[in-house]
This record gives C-alpha cells, structure tokens and sequence, in this order.
C-alpha cells in the first residue's frame, strides 16, 4: 500500500469513527482529490458548532517528520476562501501506534506563525525550522513518563482517533461559538422555503 493511499484509508477511518461516535450527528466529509486538485481542497469537512473545520492530516510512522507551507496551503486558502459559513483551518498529526493530535492553524495568513503556535500547543515535541517548516517528533522519543505527564495517549489506550479529533477540534474556545449565538439554516429548508415561493 503506498503512503498517500495509507493516508487516504485514515481519513476514511477517522471519518467513519467521528459519524459513529456522535450517532451520526456530526457528518465529516472527506474532500476527494484533496492535494491534487486545482481547487484547493482540505483532507476532512467537518461542522461542529455552526463552523466548518478544514482539517489537513498528516500521517507517518517515521522518528520525525516535517509539514512544509505547501502542505497546509490548500487547508489555507480554502479555509481564507470561505466566506458562506465560518470555516477554520486545522492541522492533524498522527504517529503509527498513537492518537491523532488536531489544533487550528491560528494564522492562515502567515504560515510560519501558524507553525510557531502550533507547535507550543501540542503535547508532542514539535519546531519550526529555519527553512520554516514545522518539524514534528515521534513520541516514542519520549519516556513513558514524558508521554504520561504530556497527554500523549497510545492507541492502545485511545478511544480512537474519530474521538481524539472531535476532542480536540471542541477544545477550540475561539473557533466553537455558542450554538444560540449562530443562525443556521439547513438545505431542508432552503429547498422548502423555494418551493412555497
């Protein structure tokens, strides 16, 4: 199996797990053609909260691995690009044989910030370099004691990497308004309100 269709089976995966674990309730679309499309496209859809999250995964079972600015400028420009519904662009990291980490790019407009505060965010042991991109470290180059004091949890131990993305995407204070605060209206009635008028 070569690595982009690994990739494309995780997506698959964390998509049916997020539909699962909410009863259906939460319906990610996975963006076919997603980096190779001349639309730029981001890997997941996923509404929560009255917004959309444009989520970018990455996977790698390697000791460490870098996210370049051409890696996340589709996520990017789609999420800057939005402008129907509140749209949010996310970065998603997951090492083999642990849980998948998300948090929002906070500055699409300047990549290597983006990156700078990524990496503060997450548990695991991630830079920027001076090329500007953003390298990420495998845990298992941590203790057990590391991983445990970090909330870095294995895969073993994880509800799932679904779950773990629907944490982490609801953790987002700046992105998750108050439901009551966003007027939303679903294609139902949209489709109604044509056909009476």
């Amino acid at each position: 199996m070569t690595r982009q269709s690994r990739g494309l089976q995780k997506e698959h995966e964390i998509a049916q797990e997020i539909y699962d674990v909410t009863d259906g309730s939460i319906i990610p679309v996975r963006a076919g053609y997603s980096g190779n499309s001349a639309v730029p496209l981001p890997d997941l859809l996923i509404p929560i909260a009255g917004s959309l999250r444009a989520v970018e995964l990455k996977t790698s079972s390697q000791d460490r691995f870098s996210v370049t600015k051409s890696d996340v400028q589709q996520v990017l420009d789609w999420s800057m690009d939005m402008t129907e519904i509140s749209t949010y662009p996310y970065l998603s990291v997951k090492f083999s044989n642990y849980e998948v980490y998300t948090a929002r790019l906070i500055y699409p407009w300047n990549v290597r910030r983006s990156f700078e505060a990524w990496a503060e965010m997450t548990p695991l042991r991630a830079s920027v370099t001076s090329a500007g991109n953003l390298s990420v470290h495998n845990p298992t180059k941590l203790s057990k004691s590391e991983r445990d004091e970090r909330g870095i949890m294995s895969s073993i131990t994880s509800p799932g990497d679904g779950p773990a993305m629907i944490r982490d995407l609801r953790h987002d204070e700046y992105a998750n308004k108050d439901q009551y605060e966003i007027e939303t209206v679903g294609v139902y009635e949209v489709l109604q309100s044509s056909r009476e008028n």
